[in-house]
């Protein structure tokens, strides 16, 4: 996903970052898990955000998104490799998706 095709709120959060290689990798895997999860379930970044935003105030909002990136983190094959998500990977995504959702 090129940085161009982000949605605003993604480039607005992406642009908080001060070294280009962590933005890249965060843009990249984030990017990567939109467009094979989240984009299908929810549309759009932004319902998927509001739904997150909208639940805070319910103790179980945050585990809902927590469980929901874990079921991915253990279920997603890759069709070009048809391998897992490695352990870098899985963190790497982890850590975007905080830092992320955090921001909001």
């Amino acid at each position: 996903m090129s940085k161009s095709s982000l949605p605003q709120i993604v480039q607005e959060w992406a642009a908080t970052f001060t070294r280009t290689g962590t933005q890249g990798l965060y843009i990249g895997i984030l990017g990567h898990y939109y467009q094979s999860y989240l984009a299908p379930k929810y549309g759009s970044i932004k319902l998927w955000v509001a739904k997150i935003i909208k639940g805070q105030r319910r103790r179980n909002t945050r585990a809902k998104w927590a469980v929901e990136l874990k079921n991915y983190l253990d279920t997603y094959v890759s069709e070009r490799t048809n391998a897992p998500l490695s352990w870098s990977a899985k963190s790497l995504l982890v850590s975007a998706v905080k830092s992320f959702v955090g921001t909001q």
